[in-house]
């Protein structure tokens, strides 16, 4: 079976109004909860700084109150629903219901069919992404690779693919235990029309290296860690795990896919 994108999804801090909050917090839309590593502005209650913002998200209106959260959107069925949404949170920013800051990020979440994407859970697409970022979108790349919350290897390695932390550029194996997804952590907030331009640019960079592995007809192997939560769905792909110190047997050596 080709690999192919399931669901979008995504993750977006800032400062939101609570009549924002309102309308995303609902099961149509999403949910919203605090992060404590989302700060808001130092001079959110300064009436220079409610000017300031005033002139940059082009309102005379005296803006609401703004306070930081996260916003985790549904699991969108098409590109189109996803950019709909982020449209809607352009039309807040215009009117001062949604505000960003430097503390802020925008994290992409994306799932496959089959579930367990073998092509992209690999250190070739994380170099291949990466790369990609780097001629396409280099400023927000030398901005972020080095915050702690979404750092960018300079090498990967399947050690590293396999044993990173979530607080990475690309979270794999933390995501898709968790999710089932791959959660691509570089990109800051910023305007939704700028964060529409990352979406797009995720799902592009995908699209364009599941083309290239089937045109091309790359072969990787793969490691999958063997451990409770990935098990059922090795399962599926091989019937034995030849490695002696696979979970199966009790050990936590990662199982080795051919795709």
């Amino acid at each position: 079976m080709n690999t192919r994108i399931k669901k979008i999804g995504f993750e977006i801090e800032g400062e939101f109004t609570q009549r924002f909050i309102s309308l995303l917090n609902n099961p149509t839309f999403g949910t919203i909860k605090e992060d404590r590593s989302v700060h808001a502005c130092k001079n959110d209650s300064m009436p220079d700084h409610n000017k300031a913002l005033r002139r940059q998200h082009r309102t005379k209106k005296t803006l609401e109150k703004l306070e930081p959260y996260e916003y985790a959107s549904i699991p969108f069925e098409t590109i189109q629903q996803a950019t709909d949404m982020l449209d809607m949170f352009e039309r807040a920013w215009k009117t001062g219901q949604y505000h960003h800051n430097n503390s802020a990020g925008f994290h992409v979440h994306v799932s496959f069919v089959p579930k367990l994407p073998c092509e992209i859970m690999s250190r070739e697409f994380a170099t291949y992404f990466t790369k990609a970022m780097q001629k396409q979108l280099p400023q927000e790349y030398e901005t972020r690779k080095d915050n702690y919350y979404c750092k960018a290897r300079a090498r990967y390695t399947d050690d590293k693919i396999r044993t990173d932390s979530r607080y990475t550029a690309i979270n794999m194996y933390p995501a898709f235990r968790a999710h089932g997804t791959i959660e691509f952590r570089i990109f800051p907030t910023a305007q939704p029309k700028k964060m529409k331009q990352y979406l797009l640019f995720t799902i592009g960079t995908i699209k364009a290296y599941l083309q290239l592995c089937k045109t091309q007809g790359i072969k990787r192997r793969l490691c999958v860690p063997c451990d409770d939560a990935l098990t059922p769905l090795t399962e599926t792909i091989t019937e034995t795990c030849f490695l002696p110190n696979c979970s199966a047997n009790n050990g936590s050596a990662p199982l080795i896919v051919n795709i």
